[in-house]
């Protein structure tokens, strides 16, 4: 992973089941970008969605790997 990404779990709660999707963003660039939702194949997130939302984040978006 280049060194300006970063990521981020973000654990939330829609109705009683509480859910962690994966955030990931390139911290050196500046200014509002637009994001992109990933939803993994119906066995769940894994680290191949992770990935995903990692490349993402090196092209210059806002890449979230979303728990459903």
């Amino acid at each position: 992973m280049p060194a300006n990404v970063r990521t981020e779990t973000l654990a939330y709660t829609a109705g009683n089941q509480t859910l962690v999707s994966y955030l990931a963003w390139d911290a050196a660039r500046a200014g509002t970008r637009a994001g992109i939702a990933l939803f993994p194949e119906w066995w769940g997130s894994n680290e191949y969605v992770k990935r995903r939302a990692r490349e993402i984040a090196e092209l210059g978006y806002v890449g979230l790997a979303v728990d459903v």
